[in-house]
């Protein structure tokens, strides 16, 4: 679905299906650094939050190799030189979720106290630093008991199963053809609320979860 916000960028919500076998091994492409290996079929994009993955080097590789689970990306501290990469392992099918009129996402981190207390010379100035850093966010769509056209699942009882299950997913928020987010998440809270002179409508609060490589959001 496509709203037109505030701004007069277009917003678009993607959210993950259920997880699928790769079925073979998947060729990637490295950017022009050669640090940077991305998977090369768009829609295998988004790997499995915890499912095991298996990438096969032709040589070494000669750096420290992280993943981006949700961006299909292998990431090397080094320049891996003619170096090619294939993966094996899971993935998310993305689809867009109909009938969503509103969201909101909130990243942000907890500020401590770090002062040093000396009594013979007290500090004139108060430090802080960054620690734990989180993820939250909602969704407010109409009440849609149905299955959308283009996702296989009623979106309600995607969130209800998600809530129970505790299930982690992939949200992806696209605000502008610059700027997009994805993120694993799971359901905080489910809500329909009804009126009689109003239609039904659905909140969904969601919260941010690590993944298998310590990777919560990254950007798109």
């Amino acid at each position: 679905m496509v709203n037109v916000i505030t701004s007069g960028h277009l917003a678009v919500l993607y959210i993950s299906g259920a997880t699928t076998a790769m079925g073979a091994t998947e060729a990637t492409t490295p950017n022009a650094g050669k640090n940077i290996f991305t998977i090369d079929a768009p829609t295998k994009r988004v790997w499995d939050p915890t499912y095991a993955l298996t990438p096969t080097w032709s040589a070494g590789p000669t750096g420290t190799i992280t993943k981006n689970r949700l961006t299909g990306q292998l990431l090397s501290t080094a320049n891996e030189t003619t170096n090619t990469v294939t993966v094996t392992g899971k993935y998310l099918p993305m689809a867009a979720m109909l009938y969503a009129k509103d969201f909101s996402m909130s990243i942000k981190s907890k500020v401590v106290d770090t002062t040093a207390i000396n009594c013979t010379s007290p500090a004139a100035y108060e430090t802080k630093q960054r620690a734990l850093s989180e993820v939250t966010g909602t969704l407010g769509t109409f009440f849609t008991p149905d299955a959308a056209a283009t996702f296989g699942t009623a979106i309600t009882e995607y969130f209800i199963k998600s809530l129970t299950d505790a299930t982690v997913f992939a949200l992806e928020l696209h605000v502008s053809a610059d700027y997009s987010l994805r993120a694993w998440v799971t359901v905080d809270t489910e809500a329909i609320k009804a009126s009689v002179n109003n239609v039904l409508e659905e909140t969904v609060s969601f919260r941010g979860v690590v993944d298998a490589d310590g990777r919560v959001i990254s950007q798109i």
